[in-house]
């Protein structure tokens, strides 16, 4: 929701664009088309710990890092993103980064 509220925000859809894509996610989430992955203080504190590693040089937010670490605790080897920032923090931690 985050990505389409972004896109809402910096102008690129309209309101109309907005609730289109906001309502296919529900339709497509309740017909199980996504497979949702339970975070739990597990992954919560690994993602601490990523931080702790991560280069000085690389910016990732909080909620990208929980989704690397929600994939690599889960022995994803591929990682789909379409964020520079989440790429370059991927490929840090080992992950192939995907842009579909």
């Amino acid at each position: 929701m985050a990505v389409f509220h972004r896109r809402l925000r910096e102008g690129s859809w309209n309101r109309r664009d907005f609730l289109a894509a906001v309502r296919q996610f529900q339709h497509d989430d309740l017909a199980g088309f996504w497979t949702w992955l339970p975070v739990d203080g597990l992954i919560l504190r690994a993602a601490a710990e990523i931080f702790a590693t991560l280069p000085p040089t690389l910016f990732l937010r909080s909620s990208d890092c929980i989704h690397l670490v929600t994939a690599l605790h889960h022995d994803f080897t591929e990682f789909l993103t379409y964020n520079t920032q989440q790429t370059r923090a991927a490929t840090t931690l080992g992950l192939t980064s995907v842009t579909g």
